[in-house]
Formats: structure tokens, sequence, C-alpha cells
């Protein structure tokens, strides 16, 4: 929803004038800049069929249609944007984007593909789209066009947390998810009614960080499969991280590591573990620890000091965790090593 940015910019600064289509010709659009409480506005009609635009690696085609039409506006909240793209049918191809995206999409239908992964979405629905490339079909729906929203996230935690996960379809049947829905609109309103608030850097930067949080809680509303489309299930998700601690336990000091190896935020990672096992990531990683020494330390292969076994697992505090494996084992690891 944000891909026709780059046309609006140029329309709005006059690096590009204005191409008229001849109707049932391939031909240029119309593009009209216009002033709107939302900023410069990028309004591109024709008739028939239109030829592609292509900016900023971004495609879009536009359906043919006896009335063509398509809007593009742009206001700025702080770092990011937040885009209402308005349109009687087109196709978007956008290159691999480095920020997740939030999308409210508010009239009109649509199809979004997203690697192997396809959502189907109406008015009312919102999307959390991940870094990376995508393809996308709007199209009008009920006698309404094709209009939506589109917001990307600028905080490199959030994308962090969505590497490696899918897209999630917001429908608002969580409360996570309905809150998310409902703060864009809210924001929505502000700017659509000039609201000269949102100009200033602490305002911006509020209503940055609740929409961050919001699609935090709805992140994990996904992952733990509640009642919204997941996109990962709890359970895949603890063995995905069980999976990367047995391959490289001396690499893996924290859970905050074991987030960053499994792209996911540590908070889901708690949860994930909280309802899959009980306890949390650090636990998990505590266990596994006392058992790979245990089993290196009983290897008559094995190292042939304590401290070398310590090394290969990745154990710091020394004291510590002697005092743990005696907990769970009946023995001081020095025992184990001379039983062997």
């Amino acid at each position: 929803m944000q891909d026709m940015r780059a046309v609006a910019g140029r329309a709005s600064e006059g690096r590009e004038p204005p191409r008229r289509a001849c109707p049932g010709d391939l031909g240029g659009p119309v593009i009209r800049p216009v002033a709107t409480a939302f900023g410069q506005v990028a309004e591109i009609v024709g008739a028939g069929s239109l030829k592609p635009i292509v900016s900023d690696g971004a495609r879009v085609d536009f359906h043919p249609a006896q009335q063509i039409r398509a809007a593009c506006r742009v206001a700025r909240l702080g770092p990011t944007t937040v885009t209402e793209t308005v349109s009687s049918g087109h196709d978007v191809a956008v290159p691999a984007q480095e920020w997740p995206s939030l999308m409210l999409q508010m009239g009109g239908r649509s199809r979004v593909r997203h690697g192997r992964i396809i959502i189907r979405a109406r008015a009312g629905d919102g999307l959390i789209m991940p870094p990376g490339s995508r393809r996308s079909r709007a199209e009008a729906a009920n006698k309404q066009a094709f209009r939506g929203l589109c917001i990307p996230l600028p905080k490199e935690t959030v994308a962090q947390a969505w590497r490696g996960i899918g897209p999630v379809h917001l429908r608002g049947d969580t409360a996570a998810h309905a809150t998310l829905l409902g703060l864009v609109r809210l924001l929505y309103a502000e700017i659509e009614g000039g609201s000269r608030l949102l100009s200033r850097p602490s305002v911006s930067e509020g209503w940055i960080n609740l929409l961050v949080e919001a699609v935090a809680q709805a992140a994990e509303t996904a992952v733990l499969g509640g009642r919204g489309e997941p996109v990962r299930r709890a359970a895949q998700l603890v063995q995905q991280a069980e999976d990367a601690i047995q391959a490289d336990l001396a690499e893996i000091a924290s859970p905050t590591d074991l987030a960053l190896r499994c792209g996911v935020s540590l908070r889901t990672l708690q949860a994930a573990f909280a309802a899959e096992r009980g306890h949390s990531p650090q636990a998990a990683l505590n266990l596994m620890r006392l058992h790979a020494v245990r089993r290196s330390l009983a290897d008559r292969a094995g190292p042939d000091t304590v401290t070398e076994a310590y090394g290969d697992c990745g154990v710091n505090h020394h004291s510590r965790f002697s005092a743990a494996y005696k907990r769970q084992f009946g023995e001081y690891p020095s025992e184990t090593l001379k039983n062997r």
C-alpha cells in the first residue's frame, strides 16, 4: 500500500511532468499533485489501459478499466510515513523491505503474497508484513474502490522479531488484534483531521511506540495460536529453539541470544516456552547445558578436565554451575569425570 509513494513525491516536486493516456491505448497516466491534510497527493487518472509505473524498484500495474483512478496520499510521522492508497485496481511487486509494515484495509479487497504465504483481505482487515519482498493485488469490491493504509515500522527490535516469521492476518477477533486495528484507525482520524500535534517529535514518537507495542502483542497472539490466523505455533517455536541450543550451545549465552537465533522477540519466546514447557527459556538453557556437560564428562573420549568441558558447553559461572550440577545429578562434575 505504500508502493506508490515515490510517484506522489515526484509529482509534488515537479520532477515528472504529467503524462496523458488515450482511451484504449497503453499510454501514460495523468499525474495531478493535490494538497490535502495528508500532505501532497498524487492522483492518477486514465482510461482503457495505462503503462506500468516503476519507482524505487517497485512496479505498479493498473488494471484495465473504462475509468482508471488511483491516488496516493503520504503523511509524515516522525521517521516513518502513513500512506493511504485508493485505487480502482492495481498489482504491485515490491522489492525487499528492511522494515516490517502495518497495513489496514478500508475498502475493496486484496491478495498479498509473501514467499509461499497468500493472504486475502477485505475491508476492515489488517496485515502485519515482515521484512522482505511481496506481491499484491488490489481490487474494488461491493462497489467500493480499494482503499488502504500502510505504516512502515522503523524499529530494529520489531524488524528483528519478525525475521523468519510470515505475515499475520488481523481480523479483530482477538483483543490484541482489535486493539492494534483500533490504534491505526485512531491515528488515521488524527491525520485526516489535520492535527498539528503529530508534527511534534514527542507525539510522533509516542504514536510509533504505541504501534510497536501493539504489534508485539498481536505477534505474540499469532505465535501462540490465538483465534487470529497463526503463523507459527508455540510448539514449533520451542522445537526450533531447542534445536538451536543443541546445535550451538557454546555460542548461546542467554535467552536474548536464543530469541535472535529464532527470529522472534524475547517476550514471544518466553510466552512460547511457558505455554509448551511450563518454564522459561533460561531454565531450558540451564537444563540442556547441565545434561550436555554430564554427557561430555561421562564420555571416555571426552575432555580431560572439567574446565575444558565447561568451555565446550558455554559455561561461564563455574561455581554456580557446579552447585546446580550437584542438585540435578547428586554429584559434582569432578566426580562424574573421575567415575568415567
